[in-house]
Parts: structure tokens; C-alpha cells; sequence
């Protein structure tokens, strides 16, 4: 048990031996010792016990080492009580109480008694920690002011304290001019600011000021941690090579085996797809636990790398580690996505017996539903008494996956009708699953109890291809879409081939003053390649290049690629492509198609040797442009030789589109009996 020991601020003169009756030896070896078992126990019945033995042997000098034991477990009315009881109330019983309060989520009665307190740095820390959980950055300020004037301003621990106080009441400009005025190269103010801003939503500002306080000695696992959680919640679309920043300034402190680190990283890796780094990160950590498998499992199913969760799992069971809710989840989504109902079925299993039943239902329900066993996952969602919206989720999404939509109507009604809050924020998961009707019904509960689910039911409206709604929704309903609400309605209608409409949107976007992020641009330019619209690609490329998202990110730079191919600019195509400073496999797959449907068959092999150079590796998609490109070219013996290729050499196994490849290509060059033995030599009915 950790506190602070009142002892090393406070500590009482030693009595005289010439003064009062004499003391026996082993009264005064327990006397000694109470302070030391005081701060050991381990639980409050123990520590209750001790209190009892202090009251019996006349040690109020103990009264703080008490009350701190009561407030580190927590028990704010045995820590109040005691203070009550007190005559002389130090600023060590002030600060622990408030510690009470503020864990019990209580922080106005924390701020209350610092306003009556003697201040000294516990206390104004409580005080300002108080301030930031409330948001009262007005109170906090006059906390600041009462700091100064006592002289403890410009102390490490009201520093920190103050720093947080500010990230979190919404003033990131205050929080970095105390952070520039406090001790230099603390940890504790560091990490305050670090985390601080990252968590209030602030991670410009938060990276910005970790490049102006870069001091090795300073920064530890914690604030790694945090800088890497703003590289993720980055709102410029440059988290990823940020976190590249980042990660080479923990190698450099020693820092990258610290788990906690590691796990960060993976989840920052794990964003963008990048396998073999989040495997690096994976491998660094010094103990791996269950947290950093966890980490690796969710970036994995993420990307729909289901078969790689499903081996973290093993090897957490191999290694000893017991999966937690989050393990089982993961697992499950897995055994979902590759529509193994016998593995789900044992991992459902295993979740039931841990204990993990309540965490991994909608897990379960997920599972079920893609596995086509909807009767099991109506069973699973029955047996849940109190759903949350995730489950609620689920529940409607498979049904509408399984074209049941009458009963997807009967859970949102369900809903409505009082499901609670967090089943009605499941509303808009239906999409297209369940009749209009019901879904307009289950929203209009939503609004009625005052919950905002307009976001999620305009995803829904989209995905269910109710463009007209969900562009009314996007216009009229949603006070303030934000980036995220366009840039939802944008995808959408782009997925829905109302490319027209997709840039449109855009354009209402920027009038509304909401600026494309990277997601937005690479719909637009997927929009203006469905169109062929080159003038109209031209224009979304350029404003990708003035923010800066068209070199930097993969997606975008695919996106533009596709597009100029499409529109017959080859040229162009190669410039976006090699100019593009981060290329992943989609990227690549583009530029490959592009040679494919200019009839380009050369270049296509060649690029797909530089994609095998650079450690990038082809997939169905890749081969089936490559194929596609060899036979417009009449390349019928390197069609071949890709064609074998794919299998012995990447694993890649052939499906019905690599075949109808390899049909067109002998067909084009006159060999009808090649193409007739890839005909009656396809394994399609074993494969389904």
C-alpha cells in the first residue's frame, strides 16, 4: 500500500527519558512499530484493527497515518469521521481526505474543504486535480492565484497538478504557459502535460510541446504512452508518421520494452496496417502480458487479419496468459470473419466458463450471425438482461446481414419502447435491416429521451442505400455533423455509386466551413473516378496536396492513382503513385490495375517485382490485375508463370476471377483447348 507517510513531513520531538513514568521495553517496541503496520495493511478490516490499537494505546500522533490508510481504500466517511474527530487538522489528513473524495467521484466536496484548508502543495494539487474533474476552469484559476501568492506556483507538484487542471477545463493555451513556467525536465509535469492534453482531446498541441521539452531524462513509459495516444486521436491525418517520430525518441530513452509502450505502439501500427511494424513493437516489450496481446488482437481484426488474431490467441494460451473479455472478443470477431463456426463455438465456450460470459456477448451474437446460425445468436442476445448498445448492435446488423428484416423491426421496437440508453443509441446499426417504420420510431424514443444518435443512424441510412434520407438526415437533423458526420454522408454515397452527389457534399462541407480530412478526399477521388470526371479529380487531388494528405497517406494516394487511371491520364497516374511517400498494398493493387486496363502488361509484372522488393505483400486483388494486364497484352506464357506463382510462391489461393483471367487470356491468343482444361479444372464446387 502506497501513501504518503505523514512521518517524513511531520515528525514529533522524542520524549525525554527524564520526563513522565518510565516505558517498558516492549510497550515501546509497539509503540515503534504501529506506524510501520499502519501504512503495510493490506485491507481495511486489518487497518480498522490498528485504529482500534491506536485509540487504546493514546497515539494521536497516528491520527494521519489512519486517515491515510482509510483513504487509500477508498472509505471517504471512516477518513471524514477520523478528520472530525481530530483537534489539530494538518494539511497531510486535508490533502488525503480530498484523495478520498475526489476517487469516490466526489470532487466539489475535495474543493470545498481545500477552499478552508492551511494551503500547502497537497493541497492546492487536490484542489486544482478538483477543478480539472469538474471543468471549472474559473475555480481553478483562483486555485492558481492562491498557489502564487503561498509560493508554490512553480513547484513540480502543483505544476502537474495545474498543467492537468487546465488540459482538462478546455485551456490548452494556459496549460502550456504553465508548463513553460514550471521546473524544467520534471517527469511528473512532463507526463502531466503529455497525457493532460492528449486526453482532453488537445494532441497537437500536446506533440508540439513534447518536441520543445525533449529531455531524455525527463520522459518515461507514461509519457510515451500519451504521446502516443495523440499520434492516434491526431486530427491532421499524420498520426502515423508521428508515432514513427515517437517511437524512435522511446529507443532512444530506453523506453521501447516498457509493455505499456509497446502496446501503444501496436495500437498506432495496428491504424494504418503496417503488420511487420506493430510485430516489431510486439516483440520489444520486455514481458509481454495479456493488455499488449489484447493490443495485437484488436489491430489484427481491425485490418481483417482474422487468421493472426486467432494465432495471439494461441500463444497467449501457449505462454500461460488467461484471455480476458477483450481476448475472447477478439477471437470471436475472428472466428466471425472467417465463418468458423466450430472454433467460435469452443471460444464462446471458453468465455462462458472464465467468466468473461457478459463482455463477449456481442461478440457472440457477431459470430453467430455471420456464421449463419441466427438462432444461436437470438439465443445468446435472449440470455442478456441488460443489453448494451453494442449488443443491441449486433443483434440488428446480423439480422439485417441474414435478411431478416421484420425481426430486426421488432428488436428496434423493442428499443424504443424502453431498452434503456444504451440500446437506443444502437438505432442507426440497422441500416437498411429493418422497415422504415420502425427504425424513424426507435429514433424519434432516441431524440424523445434526449440522446444523440443522428450520427450512427445516418451510417445506417447509407449503408442500408436510403441515400435521400440519409442526405436529409446529413442537411436538416444534424445540428453540427463535424468532420465525421460529412465525411460519413461523403463515403457513403460514394459506396452507393451517387458519385454526383458525394461532390456535392464536399463542396456544402467546405461552405460550411468543415474541412476535408484525409477520408473525405480519398472518397471524393473515388467518387471522381466513377464519374471519369479528370477536371473534377484534378481539383480534389490538388486541395489532397495543399493539406498535405496526398503524399503522406497511402489511401489517398491510391485513391488518386485509381482515378487518373481511370480517366485514361496514365501519366499522371505514375506521378501520384511514385510521388506518394507511404505505399501500402492498396496503393499498389491501383497503379498495378491501372497498367491492367491500359492493356500495359510489361509494366504490371514489373511492378509487381518492385511491390515484391519492398517487402509488400500481393494478395488476390494484385494477381487478379496482373492476370488481367498479361492477357490484354498477350502475354500468355508470363500469365502463366503469375498464375503458378501465386500459389507456390505467396500462398494466394485462386478464386473464380483468377481463373476467368486465365480463360480470357489463352481464349485472346487462340488456345481453346488450355482454355477448356482451366475450365473444367476450376475447384470451385469443393471451394463453396
Amino acid at each position: 500500500m502506497t501513501y504518503h507517510d505523514p512521518s517524513q513531513a511531520i515528525t514529533p520531538p522524542p520524549p525525554s527519558p527524564r520526563r513522565g513514568p518510565s516505558v517498558k521495553p516492549a510497550e515501546a517496541l509497539a509503540r515503534a512499530s504501529l506506524p510501520a503496520a499502519i501504512k503495510a495493511s493490506n485491507d481495511v478490516r486489518a487497518g480498522r484493527s490498528l485504529h482500534a490499537l491506536v485509540i487504546k494505546t493514546g497515539r494521536p500522533d497516528l491520527a494521519d497515518h489512519v486517515l491515510c490508510m482509510y483513504a487509500h481504500f477508498s472509505r471517504a466517511d471512516d477518513a471524514r469521521r477520523l478528520f472530525d474527530e481530530t483537534p489539530n487538522q494538518t494539511p497531510i489528513a486535508t490533502s488525503a481526505l480530498m484523495s478520498a473524495y475526489s476517487r469516490r467521484g466526489e470532487p466539489g466536496l475535495a474543493l470545498a474543504l481545500a477552499r478552508a484548508a492551511r494551503p500547502n502543495a497537497f493541497v492546492l494539487s487536490g484542489a486544482a486535480a478538483a477543478c480539472g474533474k469538474l471543468r471549472l476552469a474559473r475555480a481553478g484559476r483562483q486555485v492558481h492565484a492562491r498557489a502564487a501568492v503561498a509560493g508554490l506556483a512553480a513547484g513540480p507538484f502543483v505544476t502537474a497538478s495545474l498543467v492537468a487542471m487546465y488540459a482538462r477545463s478546455g485551456d490548452p493555451g494556459s496549460a502550456a504557459a504553465c508548463f513553460r513556467l514550471g521546473p524544467a525536465a520534471d517527469p511528473a509535469v512532463v507526463n502531466a502535460m503529455v497525457c493532460g492534453l492528449a486526453a482532453a482531446g488537445h494532441s497537437k498541441e500536446a506533440l508540439e510541446l513534447l518536441r520543445e521539452a525533449w529531455a531524455p531524462s525527463a520522459f518515461t513509459g507514461y509519457t510515451f504512452v500519451g504521446a502516443l495516444t495523440a499520434c492516434c486521436d491526431d486530427d491532421d491525418d499524420d498520426g502515423a508518421r508521428k508515432g514513427e517520430q515517437v517511437h524512435a525518441a522511446a529507443v532512444k530513452c530506453g523506453c521501447e520494452s516498457d509493455r505499456f509502450v509497446s502496446a501503444a505502439l501496436v495500437d498506432v501500427y495496428g491504424g494504418v496496417g503496417d503488420r511487420e511494424a506493430m510485430a516489431r513493437a510486439f516483440r520489444a516489450a520486455a514481458r509481454p502480458d495479456v493488455a499488449l496481446h489484447n493490443a495485437m488482437m484488436v489491430g489484427y481484426t481491425q485490418r481483417g487479419w482474422h487468421g493472426e488474431a486467432l494465432g495471439v490467441l494461441a500463444e497467449m494460451r501457449r505462454g500461460g496468459l488467461r484471455p480476458d473479455e477483450c481476448s475472447l472478443s477478439g477471437a470471436l470477431k475472428a472466428c466471425g470473419g472467417l465463418r468458423l463456426l466450430r472454433a467460435g463455438r469452443a471460444v464462446h465456450g471458453l468465455a462462458e466458463r472464465s467468466g468473461a460470459r457478459r463482455g463477449a456477448a456481442a461478440a457472440a451474437v457477431d459470430m453467430y450471425m455471420k456464421c449463419g446460425e441466427a438462432g444461436e445468436a437470438r439465443r445468446v442476445f435472449e440470455g442478456e438482461e441488460r443489453r448494451s448498445a453494442v449488443v443491441y448492435n449486433a443483434m440488428i446488423a446480423g439480422l439485417g446481414l441474414n435478411r431478416r428484416p421484420d425481426e430486426a423491426g421488432e428488436v428496434l421496437a423493442g428499443v424504443g419502447r424502453g431498452g434503456g440508453a444504451a440500446g437506443l443509441a444502437a438505432v442507426g446499426g440497422a441500416g437498411g435491416a429493418a422497415g422504415g417504420a420502425a427504425r424513424w420510431a426507435a429514433y424519434a424514443a432516441a431524440r424523445k429521451r434526449g440522446f444523440a444518435v443522428e450520427k450512427a443512424l445516418l451510417w445506417g441510412l447509407l449503408r442500408g442505400g436510403e441515400a435521400e434520407a440519409g442526405g436529409e438526415m446529413l442537411r436538416r437533423k444534424m445540428e453540427e455533423p463535424g468532420v465525421e458526420g460529412w465525411t460519413a454522408g461523403v463515403s457513403g454515397l460514394a459506396r452507393l455509386g451517387l458519385f454526383s452527389g458525394a461532390l456535392r457534399l464536399v463542396n456544402e462541407m467546405r461552405a460550411a466551413g468543415a474541412e476535408p480530412n484525409a477520408r473525405t478526399l480519398a472518397s471524393a477521388l473515388k467518387a471522381c473516378a466513377g464519374l471519369a470526371g479528370e477536371a473534377q479529380g484534378r481539383a480534389v487531388h490538388a486541395l489532397a496536396l495543399k493539406r498535405g494528405v496526398a503524399r503522406r497517406h497511402a489511401h489517398v494516394a491510391g485513391a488518386a492513382v485509381e482515378m487518373y487511371a481511370r480517366c485514361g491520364a496514365a501519366e499522371e497516374s505514375r506521378r501520384a503513385f511514385r510521388e506518394a511517400e507511404e505505399r501500402d498494398a492498396g496503393t499498389w493493387n491501383a497503379m498495378i490495375g491501372g497498367c491492367a486496363g491500359g492493356g500495359r502488361g510489361r509494366e504490371a509484372v514489373e511492378l509487381l517485382e518492385e511491390m515484391e522488393g519492398e517487402g509488400v505483400a500481393p494478395g488476390e486483388a494484385t494477381f487478379a490485375s496482373v492476370l488481367a494486364a498479361c492477357s490484354r497484352s498477350g502475354m500468355v506464357e508470363e500469365g502463366a508463370r503469375q498464375f503458378e506463382r501465386m500459389g507456390r510462391v505467396h500462398g494466394v489461393e485462386a478464386g473464380v476471377e483468377h481463373y476467368a483471367c486465365m480463360v480470357d487470356l489463352f481464349g485472346r491468343a487462340g488456345m481453346l483447348d488450355r482454355a477448356r482444361g482451366f475450365i473444367e479444372s476450376m475447384p470451385f464446387q469443393s471451394r463453396r
